[in-house]
């Protein structure tokens, strides 16, 4: 193990108090595109469990025996509740995986009992990572505004608002920024929140055109635009990632280009 003090860390968490504007999927490919850069974890924070079923196969994660809750009740070391999701290479530093299976109850159930009792026991996630050599560590918390997810974005050097250019998201995005300022303020931490997602843009919908508009004239900045496309559901459908399915799809480049963006960041610490 390394110094913690000696190493430099980003916590990560695409997030917005709305269900489905894809930042399960912003998780699981960012950390993709992460991982050429630095040891990446994943962190299934969400009882539900779609980030781990994004990553693997049903049946695969079941027979790990392994889950984020696990290591939270101390029922297994950080290092065996581990599961490599995708192996490291010569291209690639290694993308590992605290999971959480489908509709998760123990998980449900630590959250409304024991976090309210020490809401710190999650503070020990990024500082055993960090020890571990872990430069980059994402969070995808539940999109519900509870206790505990402020507390996982109080935990994170960077939250990334990822919206859909409607009307009931752009309101969310409002929602969320008044709020992540409400949580500077009553947990006594600095943000930062300046970079978003635009997901889902369909260049043909005049809507989408119009709050695209909206958030350029916001104080985001940079923004990244990831345009529609058909074959990420296919991708998730099929616990694959859009990089590994179609290589030369597009969008894999706006994940790359917001992967260089956190690494500059993690270079000037």
């Amino acid at each position: 193990m390394s110094d913690t003090a000696n190493n430099k860390c980003l916590i990560i968490t695409p997030f917005l108090p709305k269900g489905g504007v894809g930042k399960t999927t912003t998780t699981a490919h960012l950390g993709y595109a992460l991982s050429e850069y630095g040891k990446t974890l994943l962190v299934d924070a969400d009882p539900q469990g779609n980030l781990t079923g994004h990553l693997l196969q049903g049946e695969y994660f079941e027979e790990q025996e392994k889950s984020f809750v696990g290591f939270l009740n101390k029922e297994s070391s950080f290092e065996d509740s581990l599961i490599e999701a995708r192996s490291p290479n010569d291209t690639y530093k290694g993308l590992y995986l605290l999971g959480t299976p489908n509709n998760s109850s123990p998980l449900q159930k630590w959250i409304q009992s024991d976090f309210l009792n020490s809401p710190t026991q999650l503070n020990k996630i990024s500082k055993t990572a960090q020890a571990n050599d872990f430069k980059f560590i994402l969070f995808d918390p539940p999109a519900a505004f509870n206790y505990y997810t402020r507390y996982i974005l109080k935990l994170s050097t960077h939250v990334i608002p990822v919206i859909q250019p409607e009307n009931f998201a752009y309101e969310a995005l409002i929602d969320l920024v008044k709020e992540l300022k409400d949580i500077e303020d009553g947990l006594d931490c600095s943000l930062d929140y300046n970079m978003a997602i635009i997901n889902k843009f369909d260049t043909k919908n005049a809507t989408h055109r119009h709050y695209l508009k909206e958030i350029q004239e916001s104080p985001f900045d940079p923004f990244f635009v990831i345009n529609d496309s058909k074959s990420i559901p296919y991708a998730c459908a099929n616990s694959i990632l859009l990089q590994e399915y179609k290589p030369d799809n597009p969008v894999n480049e706006i994940f790359n280009n917001c992967a260089k963006y956190f690494l500059n960041i993690l270079e000037k610490k």
